[in-house]
């Protein structure tokens, strides 16, 4: 997001986007989007459109940089084509960029709870065990009987069961 805001404070000045996109890869901490934003300043110069050269130069980034910039292309698109002011459109996308991203953490870390007591209650059949056999329960036996083989059988099954009605619940959550 740094990027979209710096690249719009830069066209606000005045400059042209070949030499906003030299710019961004000067300050570019990351190599590879340094030398993707060289790229596509270079391809500015030799008078290729922004959104393409948005689209061709950054296709080989990590899949979210690369999708921050597909939509940089996007909205660059628009505003040569509606004649709108490209900075004050970026600005905006690089607020919406922020909302997703922070949308995507309060997901995470909401289904953080969910996920932790599932591995709680996976362990705890487990533990139950452990704790019979402190207290001096022949569970050799016990398992042998047909209530045990019957309560380990439905146990396993309802505890898988579980786990998957858990993932599937998570994952549609997500």
């Amino acid at each position: 997001m740094a990027v979209i805001d710096r690249a719009a404070e830069l066209l606000r000045v005045g400059m042209p986007p070949s030499t906003v996109m030299a710019q961004l890869s000067a300050l570019a901490e990351d190599e590879d989007l340094g030398q993707a934003l060289m790229r596509i300043s270079r391809s500015l110069e030799l008078g290729d459109p922004p959104q393409d050269a948005l689209r061709r130069h950054t296709s080989e980034l990590s899949a979210p940089v690369a999708e921050v910039f597909e939509g940089m292309a996007a909205v660059w698109y628009v505003a040569e084509t509606a004649g709108a002011p490209a900075a004050d459109m970026l600005s905006r996308y690089a607020e919406t960029c922020r909302e997703k991203a922070d949308s995507s953490r309060e997901r995470a870390v909401a289904l953080a709870g969910p996920a932790s007591t599932v591995t709680v209650l996976t362990w705890l059949p487990i533990l139950s065990l452990g704790l019979g056999l402190l207290i001096g329960t022949d569970l050799g036996k016990l398992l042998a009987s047909v209530p045990g083989v019957l309560s380990l059988g439905l146990g396993a099954l309802l505890l898988i069961g579980g786990r998957l009605w858990m993932r599937a619940l998570l994952r549609r959550a997500a």
